[in-house]
């Protein structure tokens, strides 16, 4: 027997009396000590005699517990139970008593622990020893563990649900304190074996984790139900063929969800991402409804303007990232945008995938990045209908101020005696306003041509509901927006949405579709009209004579708005649709198969009526009719596979696409239409020529694959592969490969961290690392090909050859590497990261220059150019913050990003010589560099490539020597979610750090002198005498003189800072009670009101900083107010 411990104190042995006054213990002590520590019958009385003398040696002395503490600290690998136990005594003042024979059979233990209490630590000690222990005050008695007590194990069954209902498969079900676990199968079930009194740990991506304790009366057929997650790292997210949370996503993706979508009166899902994703630039060109965006993420890839759209999926189909042809690419909505067939409110999330890990599995379309558009899905449930009607106005946000009448006169005069001129002179045919216009006339062309009040009008209207099998949504809306323009304008939408989930009883044969079908009608005026609002001068004439006819003031004039009667029209058919068929062959394997479509019609007419020339001209009207197609179709056959192995969790998948894309269009132009009325039938025109037609077929096969594996939450693997073949390359080169590595370390789950930086409740380490590539270039480029002639011989259009073709290019290949930090502080409150990324993009296609006996300018081939897109992205975040009964949710994310062309040979045999410089970046624009205006002659200066100055004479080719960077240096967003009792107060600020075009290039050097137009206020500050230091040239009246404007519109000198910070969106919502809503037989209901583009904060000079146009109408401010029900 041996007594591990200190001998000048007492100990008390669990389960004895104490002793008594003379300090001998009782006979029943003596036996029970016996039974504790067995003698063999042939151990001698000596023996009996030391191990009584040890016992009253211990009951007789004196202890005190005083100044020891009951925690452990002990780090070590294979320690033996002696040094523990010893470490104990040192630590806590406790005594450990025990038989030596005891510890023969004992393992060592490996550790690492602080402050952890002494029970806890005893207990993670002895787990899975052949000891168990007591404890009494301050002593410590081991004893061997009696076998018969051993846990007896009894099988444990039962279902995994969410809140409502919906079996969850796939959840992971632990014994807590043990290896012990497994996951549920396609019905949410589970069987485990534990003993009773154990505790299950129940997880499931997206939700909280949810604890059961096991009680053997109970312990079959159970239900757990959890809920979903608060903490975004659980939530679920959506990537490429599947589903993780952020906790473990290896990659780089962002995520806007439906109640971020929901909170902005927009009708372009494009514009509801403004300001809310890192490293993502959206730009809306225009202010009209049906206008288009410009997308970028992470910068510029391609050389070529038209190849850095990134890829759309929309429910898993590949969809239209621009419209397929049109008859007027100048039209008032630069274009449109194929989203604006997609009903915002119809959309659940939308992930932006940015890195080689998160688009590598997209191949050759993933170079510029991958958005996921996943719409919204029936949920288990009684029936829910949801009603929500939104109403709402518009306006520009901002207006010029421009001369007014005595201003504009002053400045035509001066102009003239600038000039040495008199104006009064029949031969001075440029002075028609000073000659024929009434001076004292002022109108506001400004508060005439964009100062209306449009409207918007948003409609929708849905249905859910359903069981465990089936779930089901159906719903429809209308939208409608007006412009701010004269005359009879509006976007009219009707859309439809619908989905249906079933699963057999067994749960393992799913099946999934999903549709939407949209109608729109978009009807505009053929020009932008902006330009006038600025140009026009104060004293022009009146618009419309009094009996309501165009006023032309006797041919002295062009009336402005017979612009407005040239109409343009858009009328779209869209419907997508996908259907998805999966079934379980095994438990952990799966096979599925996705089928999508997609087609697009769409019609488009320019008409020119009779009444928007000027009558004097006797011209006849005439119409530009086009109409496209478009179709994809999509198979995608999968595997997935999932495994525990070794110390982790393997998931595998492997697949194919199989897709082809056809489209069809045609556009002709009609004239002589002698009637308005007629205009539109073709039959009625006296001319029509056809202008282009279009058939093109691409076809896409590819085979992909994605291997993940975690490894105890802690260490995770992920690769990326896809091998595509496109037939937009010749036959030698139509097949490519690309992949990625990415991977992850959770090391906030280190014991290290836990025990001695427990305020840190999550960080993560991750990088990767892979090649995507980019095949947007025009089908059929390869080949050699004829279009038809223009004009015919002898009543016969020939055919001409259209195309050097060159049959060898390759995919151009973008290199992504990405090294990420995540931390998330205090159970998560507070959440950071940052991202640093460097992509470079080779094998650049580009125009290549040939000789010009070949009879073409350029032929398409790959270039040894590169292009790298280098930055950083942070995003500080708080979550569920409480003061209070308020509760507030924020997200801050900044952007620094830089392009550069880091090569490109033989550049000087291409076209973009004169555009691109080596080591600068591809959005540098070349300009003259302005000196200001000449003291002495009062013209504006610039330098040539010789650094002389000149105000007359540059050469746009080898003078513009200055460049202008029109890359963001950096930009992001705040958002922020402010919840009081029924309130919630949601809005978003969006700025950027940048330079632009201001009012004076794009509207003052625009309009120019020596032209009867108006201008910005600021001229004023203008030369008027020799040795003047101004702002402005001075005013001139000969066009000759004009050409400094036009230098000066090309310069630097036209460029400023426009920097901003708007307030992108605010929501202000109250709901009812739940009290309320049952009296009034609702389920939900609410009132909000809604605000886009409320203000700007900024020192640019033009209406807007964000397109920064002076010619195209302005993002609008909106307000609206809404209210929605659920019954």
């Amino acid at each position: 027997m041996q007594k591990n411990a200190n001998c000048n104190r007492p100990i008390p042995v669990p389960g004895l009396s104490q002793p008594n006054s003379q300090g001998w213990f009782t006979t029943k002590d003596l036996m029970l000590m016996r039974r504790m520590f067995p003698l063999t019958v042939n151990k001698t009385i000596v023996n009996a005699m030391k191990l009584t003398f040890i016992f009253l040696t211990v009951a007789f002395l004196q202890v005190s517990a005083k100044g020891w503490s009951q925690v452990v600290t002990l780090a070590g690998k294979d320690v033996k139970l002696e040094t523990i136990f010893s470490a104990i005594e040192k630590q806590t003042g406790y005594v450990v008593f025990y038989n030596k024979d005891l510890l023969r059979n004992a393992k060592s233990v490996s550790l690492t622990v602080q402050n952890m209490p002494l029970t806890d630590f005893l207990a993670a000690v002895l787990k899975d020893q052949p000891i168990t222990y007591e404890m009494a005050d301050k002593t410590i008695m081991l004893s061997r563990r009696d076998l018969a007590t051993a846990p007896v194990f009894i099988p444990v069954t039962g279902t995994i649900l969410s809140a409502d209902g919906t079996p969850l498969p796939g959840a992971s079900v632990k014994i807590k304190g043990s290896k012990s676990g497994t996951v549920t199968d396609a019905n949410g079930r589970f069987m485990i074996n534990a003993s009773e009194g154990d505790v299950l740990l129940v997880s499931f991506v997206g939700f909280e984790e949810a604890t059961f304790r096991i009680n053997g009366n109970a312990s079959t057929g159970i239900t757990i139900r959890i809920v979903p997650s608060e903490n975004k790292l659980d939530q679920v997210q959506i990537m490429a063929y599947g589903t993780t949370s952020k906790r473990f996503n290896t990659g780089n993706i962002s995520t806007v969800k439906a109640e971020d979508i929901e909170r902005q009166p927009v009708s372009n899902p494009l514009s509801a991402l403004q300001g809310r994703v890192p490293g993502m630039v959206i730009t809306q060109s225009t202010g009209v409804p049906g206008g288009s965006f410009k997308v970028q993420i992470r910068g510029r890839n391609s050389i070529r303007v038209t190849a850095n759209d990134p890829l759309y999926i929309v429910d898993g189909v590949p969809y239209l990232a621009s419209m397929v042809m049109g008859v007027a690419p100048n039209d008032l909505t630069n274009g449109g945008s194929p989203l604006n067939f997609i009903n915002p409110q119809d959309i659940e999330s939308i992930d932006i995938l940015k890195d080689a890990d998160a688009t590598a599995i997209y191949g050759s379309r993933g170079a510029n990045g991958v958005i996921l558009i996943t719409t919204k899905k029936g949920k288990v449930g009684k029936t829910l209908i949801t009603a929500n009607i939104t109403q709402g106005t518009a306006v520009v946000s901002k207006m010029m101020p421009m001369l007014n009448t005595r201003q504009y006169l002053d400045m035509r005069y001066e102009a003239y005696r600038n000039d040495g001129v008199d104006w009064k002179l029949p031969t001075v045919t440029s002075a028609i306003d000073l000659k024929n216009y009434d001076t004292t006339r002022y109108t506001d062309w400004q508060k005439e041509f964009i100062g209306n009040t449009a409207s918007y009008t948003d409609a929708q209207l849905s249905m859910t509901g359903g069981n465990s099998q089936t779930q089901y949504l159906i719903g429809g809306s209308y939208h409608r927006e007006t412009t701010v323009f004269p005359g009879n304008n509006a976007d009219q939408r009707g859309t439809m949405h619908f989905n249906i989930n079933s699963s057999s009883d067994n749960q393992k044969l799913k099946v999934l579709i999903t549709g939407g079908y949209t109608i729109g009608n978009n009807n505009l005026p053929r020009y932008d009209i902006v330009d006038l609002a600025f140009s026009l001068p104060p004293i022009a004439p009146k618009l419309y004579n009094p009996d309501g006819s165009l006023n032309w003031a006797n041919g002295n004039w062009t009336n402005p708005i017979a612009r407005g009667t040239a109409r343009f029209g858009r009328k779209v058919n869209n419907f997508i649709t996908n259907a998805a068929v999966s079934y379980q062959v095994l438990p952990g394997l799966d096979i599925k198969s996705t089928f999508g479509y997609t087609f697009m019609h769409v019609d488009e007419t320019a008409n020119f009526p009779i009444s928007s020339y000027n009558p004097i001209y006797n011209i006849n009207g005439s119409a530009e009719f086009s109409n496209s197609n478009n179709r994809t179709w999509l198979i995608e056959p999968q595997i997935t596979y999932t495994k525990d192995l070794w110390k982790g969790r393997l998931n595998a998948l492997v697949g194919s696409t199989i897709q082809q894309n056809t489209a069809n269009g045609q556009y002709v132009s009609a004239s002589g239409f002698i009637s308005d009325g007629l205009i539109g039938n073709l039959a009625s025109a006296s001319s029509i020529m056809p202008m282009n037609s279009l058939i093109r077929s691409y076809k896409y096969n590819s085979l992909f694959a994605r291997f993940n594996y975690n490894v105890e939450e802690k260490y995770i693997l992920n690769l990326t592969m896809r091998r595509d073949g496109s037939d937009r390359f010749g036959p030698d080169n139509r097949f490519g490969n690309f992949g990625a590595v990415g991977a992850a370390w959770i090391f906030s789950k280190e014991n290290f961290i836990e025990n001695h930086l427990p305020f840190i409740s999550f960080g993560k380490l991750r990088g990767s690392y892979g090649t995507t590539g980019n095949d947007a270039v025009g089908d059929y480029e390869f080949m050699r090909y004829y279009t038809i002639g223009g004009n015919p011989y002898q009543g016969v259009r020939g055919l001409g050859p259209n195309n050097l073709h060159n049959p060898y290019y390759q995919w151009e290949v973008n290199k992504k590497l990405e090294g990420g930090l995540e931390f998330g502080f205090l159970r998560d409150l507070i959440s950071v990261s940052a991202s640093y990324y460097n992509n470079r993009s080779g094998n650049q296609l580009v125009g290549y220059r040939v000789p010009a006996h070949t009879g073409f300018t350029q032929v398409t081939a790959n270039w040894p150019a590169v292009v790298e897109n280098k930055g950083w992205e942070f995003v500080l975040g708080t979550n569920n913050v409480k003061i209070g009964e308020v509760t507030w949710n924020s997200s801050f994310n900044i952007s620094f990003a830089k392009n550069k062309l880091v090569a490109f040979p033989g550049i000087e045999n291409t076209s973009y010589k004169s555009t691109l410089t080596i080591g600068e970046s591809l959005d540098i624009l070349r300009v003259y560099r302005y000196v200001g205006v000449d003291p002495a002659t009062g013209m504006y200066q610039f330098l040539d490539k010789d650094n002389k100055k000149q105000s007359l004479s540059l050469n746009s080719l080898t003078d513009k020597v200055g460049a202008v960077n029109r890359t963001p240096e950096y930009y992001g967003g705040f958002q922020n979610s402010i919840r009081y009792k029924g309130f919630d107060l949601d809005f978003i600020f969006q700025f950027a750090k940048q330079i632009g075009q201001a009012y004076r290039g794009a509207v003052l050097a625009g309009a120019g002198t020596g032209m009867q137009g108006n201008q910005h206020i600021e001229v004023l500050n203008r030369w008027q005498k020799p040795g003047d230091i101004s702002m402005n040239q001075r005013f001139n009246a000969d066009r000759a003189l004009g050409w400094p404007n036009t230098y000066f519109r090309e310069s630097d000198g036209s460029y400023s800072d426009a920097s901003f910070v708007r307030l992108k969106n605010i929501q202000l919502t109250y709901s009812f009670s739940k009290e309320i809503n049952r009296k009034i037989g609702l389920q939900q209901s609410r009132l909000f009101l809604q605000a886009q583009n409320l203000f700007t904060i900024t020192n640019f000079k033009g209406m807007d900083p964000e397109n920064q146009s002076g010619s195209s109408l302005p993002p609008l401010r909106v307000l609206t107010a809404g209210i929605k029900i659920t019954i």
